[in-house]
């Protein structure tokens, strides 16, 4: 990524530091904190000296600057475990097959979608290669899954592909299945 315009920026003295903000969509901003002739030293000095109200602090002075920023191109992508935030919460019977009464939440299509009992919801919304498979396959008819290896989440959702169970797996649709398929 390669950027040339105005951001915020604000030169941190006490610490020698070069602070920057890199905005992004939905109003969120990345603060990069840039020091100086960095070592180790200097960057593990400079993060115990970073609390709420320092940064708080350093945005408050921010001036907009024209700057040049070129950083390679990422993708952040974050997952949680809900099972044990809500076990902390005190629900158990959630997770348990023979307690848990999910029929109330359920669609009415949720069966003919996936096929089998209502209560089979918690093997639908596990995070498996073969729930992403199914998902593709109700997407896409007659499509032919292929498994790709090492890419992360926020990579694979991009074309015709689901993520599940840490792999990554796709429908493929070649130019001539595309032209025997419309020739009928």
């Amino acid at each position: 990524m390669a950027k040339s315009h105005c951001m915020p920026y604000y030169f941190w003295q006490e610490e020698n530091v070069r602070v920057l903000g890199v905005p992004y969509r939905q109003n969120v901003t990345m603060y990069i904190f840039m020091p100086m002739n960095s070592t180790r030293q200097l960057v593990q000095s400079m993060q115990s000296k970073i609390t709420a109200e320092r940064v708080n602090d350093i945005v408050t002075k921010m001036k907009m600057k024209s700057v040049s920023v070129m950083f390679p191109k990422m993708h952040i992508s974050n997952s949680i475990s809900l099972k044990n935030v809500l076990q902390q919460l005190g629900v158990y019977t959630l997770f348990e097959r023979n307690e848990a009464d999910l029929k109330r939440l359920l669609a009415s299509n949720t069966t003919d979608r996936f096929g089998g009992d209502p209560l089979d919801l918690l093997e639908v919304l596990q995070d498996t290669k073969e729930n992403a498979i199914l998902l593709l396959q109700q997407q896409i008819k007659n499509c032919i899954i292929e498994e790709r290896s090492n890419i992360d989440r926020g990579e694979c959702l991009k074309d015709h592909c689901a993520y599940g169970g840490k792999t990554c797996v796709c429908c493929i649709d070649s130019f001539r299945r595309r032209r025997r398929r419309d020739a009928f």
